[in-house]
């Protein structure tokens, strides 16, 4: 009896644990979403250009 109470116990604790890793995946991704998100929104109000591939191309267009 206490062998088959103790397998029942860590076939439990086993599945916690994947619920555990699952969510705490699913809060990491959360949060980087929420994180990405924020600057984005920031880059956007403040007008600050993260890839100025184009204002460089338009430069050296100006210099010719």
């Amino acid at each position: 009896m206490g062998k088959e109470k103790r397998s029942q116990e860590r076939l439990k604790n086993s599945q916690v644990q994947i619920i555990n890793g699952f969510l705490g995946t699913m809060y990491t991704l959360a949060i980087l979403s929420f994180l990405l998100g924020s600057l984005y929104i920031i880059q956007r109000e403040l007008k600050i250009n993260s890839f100025p591939y184009h204002q460089i191309e338009k430069f050296r267009e100006s210099l010719k």
